[in-house]
């Protein structure tokens, strides 16, 4: 782990350890930023805590934590002031955690990996919107050829049935649904790389609500491209899961 300590336990206390962490976290944000060595001393780490979560969208939840960290790296920065105060263990622990954050933020496959459910053009419709159902499963990737298509989706689902209330639903293959797969009025899916950091993917869903849109869900392959192996599935209900609770 890159915020381990750098030396032994026995011989760094916990004001230095501190130290040493938020030089970590320093440096990385430095780097976001895209400042140098040289100019890091002229900037105020505060100020560029705001552009580095533009890079990096994992550092907006512990803002906060890191301006107290800072005010407390100033204390123990002054030789005549370091002495005065002695970092507690759970301090120490939380910047342990924001460390790891900052550095190493989650990929989408770490916090969203799971078994994706999928159905082809000629599944049984009733059959898909029981899973559906029971698994309370609201999107689900449509294949023909193993091609990717569409999403159905409760969206899709409804605005079929506005038109086909009549129909038996007992002989319905989902690819009938095909014209209402693929245009679903202002209902947005994406595909994004296993690697990509979680946070970013947060963040589409923000600005797609921003934009009076909904990204209903975004889907994880190992390449991001929609014909690959699905290996993740993210939706609004899941981004709960990327709320920083132990810090």
């Amino acid at each position: 782990m890159d915020c381990e300590r750098t030396r032994g336990n026995e011989q760094m206390n916990n004001n230095e350890e501190f130290l040493d962490l938020f030089g970590k976290i320093e440096k990385k944000i430095n780097e976001l930023v895209g400042l140098q060595s040289f100019q890091m001393e002229k900037s105020s780490f505060s100020n560029l805590i705001s552009p580095a979560c533009q890079v990096n969208p994992a550092i907006r939840e512990v803002t906060k934590q890191l301006n107290n960290y800072a005010l407390i790296r100033n204390i123990l920065s002054h030789e005549s002031r370091k002495d005065i105060i002695s970092v507690p263990e759970q301090t120490l622990n939380e910047i342990k955690k924001v460390c790891e954050l900052v550095l190493n933020p989650p990929t989408v496959y770490h916090k969203f990996k799971r078994v994706v459910y999928t159905c082809d053009v000629n599944s049984l419709l009733l059959t898909v919107l029981k899973e559906m159902k029971e698994k309370v499963y609201t999107h689900v990737p449509v294949y023909e050829n193993k091609k990717f298509i569409g999403v159905l989706s409760e969206v899709s689902v409804v605005n079929w049935l506005t038109e086909n209330h009549n129909t038996n639903l007992s002989k319905v293959l989902v690819g009938e649904l095909k014209q209402f797969i693929n245009d679903q009025f202002n209902e947005f899916f994406e595909f994004v790389g296993k690697e990509v950091n979680a946070y970013v993917v947060r963040e589409w869903f923000h600005e797609k609500v921003k934009d009076g849109k909904r990204l209903g869900a975004v889907f994880i392959t190992e390449d991001g491209l929609p014909n690959g192996k699905l290996i993740g599935v993210i939706t609004a209900w899941d981004l709960p899961l990327l709320r920083i609770r132990e810090v």
